[in-house]
């Protein structure tokens, strides 16, 4: 079940999209919401690893996670932000947001990866910025 594309991507959007409604009804501050679903993260993907009994990776990649850790943890503020930000809609920020990734992502997989943007990925990404444009 778990193995499947699809069904990983529609639990993750679920918990992606889900984490975001549940803090909203706090009070907590933006850096408060990013210290603990940092620290939530953690304790589960150290679990995880202990329970998977995983290997730790060499130096490079040591260096390389940290510093993608580094830039995801700026993201993550700015995203807790426009969560905590009680006049921002939700339901317009944080698509987004989304939009925001799938389009760099397909971009950067184009010139880093030499991954071919296909007219079905084009059109995707089309309908991906109307959707947004929609919402606005």
């Amino acid at each position: 079940m778990f193995n499947n594309i699809f069904v990983l991507a529609f639990v993750a959007g679920l918990c992606f999209a889900g984490w975001p409604i549940v803090i909203r009804g706090t009070n907590l501050d933006t850096i408060w919401v990013a210290i603990l679903i940092s620290l939530g993260a953690s304790v589960f993907a150290i679990c995880i690893a202990i329970g998977k009994k995983v290997a730790i990776p060499p130096t490079k990649e040591l260096i390389i996670g940290i510093i993608a850790g580094l830039i995801n943890g700026f993201g993550f503020l700015l995203y807790s932000k426009l969560i905590t930000t009680k006049s921002v809609q939700l339901s317009i920020a944080l698509p987004l947001v989304a939009v925001t990734l799938v389009i760099f992502v397909a971009v950067a997989g184009f010139i880093i990866y030499k991954e071919p943007i296909t007219l079905k990925k084009a059109i995707g990404l089309i309908g991906a910025i109307t959707a947004v444009a929609f919402l606005n």
